[in-house]
């Protein structure tokens, strides 16, 4: 199974409050910064949505996103360099992993990730910004498991996949509860995840930990903004179940790619 890998896009307003901050607050350091993304379904069914950071992405700054699936963020991390020769030296996948790998499986071996699954996704930005002709040159990379390397014991098994076809009034339950989802508030548990996991049997939204005991009765529901191929977000999340369910078990994977446009809105699961 072959993934999509998330590109970014920098939103100016992102450089504008990242010039104030660097002038009065990082100054010359290059301590790593805590920052985040968000992503939403794809702009149509040929073109992937990409990460984007802007204004909202800096600590300081409160936005009111989207709720339900409509929506989801991805912690990063912020690394500025003082020189072009300072960021033309660094090797943004091995920084990658020096950074990121550590939080990625500490969330796994503490169990984070079931209740907080976003913690799976991360990435790195490193910038070097021309203040004085505001000029900014930037890297990206968001942090993807590979294999075993990374530390963490998983089952090892070759990922098959096939059509996923239900009963029409399971889908119909898993369909209403949906709706209802898309109205989520920063209140509800669920809020801004980027997956949602149901009950097959009744519809209702359920915990991954419900999932982790009994993956067969349960169908996991993530947001996905490639249009195509499965985006790398839901990689991350399928490696942690992985670490938790034997070699036989099959998981249940609807992606949301096309936009909903209003609440009550009918339509259609289709299978691939």
């Amino acid at each position: 199974l072959q993934f999509k890998k998330l590109d970014i896009q920098v939103d100016v307003s992102f450089w504008m409050k990242y010039n104030k901050l660097k002038l009065d607050v990082f100054k010359l350091s290059m301590d790593p910064v805590d920052i985040f993304g968000t992503y939403q379904l794809p702009m149509s069914k040929d073109l992937a949505r990409n990460l984007t950071v802007d204004e909202y992405s800096l600590k300081g700054v409160d936005k009111k996103s989207l709720g339900g699936l409509l929506e989801s963020k991805v912690s990063g991390v912020l690394v500025n360099t003082n020189t072009i020769e300072e960021y033309k030296t660094i090797d943004i996948s091995q920084k990658t992993k020096d950074l990121l790998k550590e939080r990625f499986c500490k969330s796994i071996s503490s169990g984070e990730w079931v209740s907080h699954p976003a913690s799976l996704n991360l990435f790195l930005l490193v910038s070097f910004a021309n203040l004085k002709q505001y000029v900014y040159q930037y890297s990206f990379n968001p942090l993807v498991v590979d294999d075993a390397s990374f530390g963490v014991a998983v089952t090892k098994s070759k990922l098959l996949t096939k059509a996923y076809k239900a009963e029409p009034e399971k889908l119909n339950a898993i369909k209403a509860t949906l709706i209802q989802h898309l109205t989520a508030t920063e209140k509800d548990a669920h809020y801004n995840s980027p997956v949602v996991v149901f009950s097959e049997e009744t519809g209702r939204i359920a915990g991954l930990d419900e999932l982790l005991k009994n993956p067969s009765t349960h169908v996991v529901m993530y947001i996905d903004p490639s249009p195509m191929q499965p985006s790398s977000v839901i990689k991350n999340v399928l490696f942690g179940i992985a670490t938790k369910i034997s070699a036989e078990s099959t998981i249940r994977l609807i992606s949301l790619r096309d936009k909903i446009s209003k609440i009550g809105s009918d339509f259609e699961f289709q299978t691939s």
